[in-house]
């Protein structure tokens, strides 16, 4: 009872918009779930913990977030939803309770108020036009997945999610590096389509709603796998790495390629901000080649060379990292700061690829293998 009334002091300063909204409830937004109806809880909602997108009957997360986007922002957010035939509109403020930042969610049933045209329409074509107006807001205007903004709304809750289940959530960082080169030579619409075309490749590699593909920033895009462990995510990696080398993308009469640095991390039980997380990921892109600066290099394949390097002596992702990181001359201290591990681990790497190898020493290392370096 006393938690009940430290809500309804909190915002009784908003009694008022209690009074005119269907129902008001306190939501964690980060984990999604509801911490308090302020009015009677909706039929066919959870007792226990339920999750906030659960009163819209869809089953999935919202694309387009008010409350988190009020939580991170302090601002109050307003949007429009649907349940079955009807339209609800719904109303996120930041409140700030025993020291804690809460959201707190007024939502109404605007079916009949005629703020919304909905006369002579289906309820099919209703819901698709509300939500082609919530996914507008966290779509990238030109190559149409998702934006910045969607990152900082549902990251954190992917990686939460990933706690709380003990599972694994891998991010994908990837850059296109001769996006200048392929403007220069061939214009900047030439680069606008390159930049459309490999954001719809990428985004195949998505499995199902769990999964995700943003733009970054600039020329750089995330891809988020949920339940990929290391060895799946480097998969991934080889197979999408492959993809984007082997496509050729048809402009005005130009064959263009694009050029790509991909890196990954994988999370588990780590307990790191979103920011770090992209940074780890963005990072890691030192295993990964530059396939050139210009739009026909002729580069070699460092990829391929180091793939066949690893199957050869049957090694480990983790123990690959390592190897290429000793052929750059890089010390333990320097290779554990590298891959965020500790020292100790990254003595029992090195052990285990020596043994592989049939070498006693980094030297003998190096010397037998320092071709690599000189690709």
């Amino acid at each position: 009872m006393e938690r009940n009334n430290s809500f309804h002091k909190a915002i009784g300063e908003l009694n008022l918009f209690e009074r005119l909204y269907d129902y008001v409830r306190v939501v964690d937004p980060i984990n999604k779930n509801v911490n308090y109806y302020l009015k009677p809880q909706p039929a066919g909602t959870d007792d226990v913990e339920p999750r906030c997108y659960k009163l819209w009957g869809k089953g999935d997360l919202c694309e387009n977030c008010i409350s988190v986007r009020a939580f991170n922002q302090e601002d109050t957010f307003v949007k429009i939803e649907y349940k079955s035939d009807q339209v609800w509109m719904a109303a996120a403020v930041p409140v700030v309770l025993e020291d804690n930042k809460v959201v707190v969610e007024f939502v109404k049933n605007i079916t009949e108020t005629g703020l919304i045209d909905i006369e002579g329409k289906e309820s099919g074509e209703i819901h698709k036009i509300i939500d082609r107006k919530n996914r507008l807001i966290v779509s990238d205007a030109l190559t149409g997945i998702y934006n910045n903004r969607f990152i900082d709304e549902r990251l954190p809750y992917d990686m939460a999610s990933s706690r709380d289940s003990n599972s694994y959530l891998t991010l994908f960082f990837i850059s296109i590096n001769n996006f200048k080169a392929i403007n220069n030579l061939y214009g900047h619409a030439a680069g606008n389509h390159t930049a459309k075309e490999l954001a719809k490749l990428i985004k195949k590699y998505c499995r199902d709603r769990k999964d995700w593909v943003a733009r970054y920033g600039g020329m750089e895009f995330i891809l988020c796998l949920s339940g990929a462990d290391d060895k799946r995510a480097h998969q991934v990696y080889k197979r999408l790495y492959k993809k984007i080398d082997n496509t050729t993308f048809h402009y005005a009469g130009n064959e263009v390629k694009a050029a790509v640095s991909i890196g990954f991390y994988t999370l588990l039980n780590e307990n790191i901000t979103a920011e770090e997380f992209i940074k780890r990921a963005g990072k890691s892109t030192y295993t990964m080649t530059e396939a050139g600066k210009t739009a026909d290099s002729g580069k070699i394949d460092k990829v391929a060379v180091y793939e066949q390097f690893e199957q050869k002596l049957f090694l480990t992702v983790r123990e690959s990292e390592v190897a290429e990181l000793l052929l750059q001359g890089l010390s333990n201290t320097e290779i554990a700061e590298r891959i965020f591990v500790s020292n100790s681990t990254v003595k029992k790497h090195i052990s285990s690829i020596f043994n592989k190898v049939n070498v006693k020493s980094r030297s003998e290392f190096i010397a037998k293998y320092s071709y690599i370096t000189r690709i």
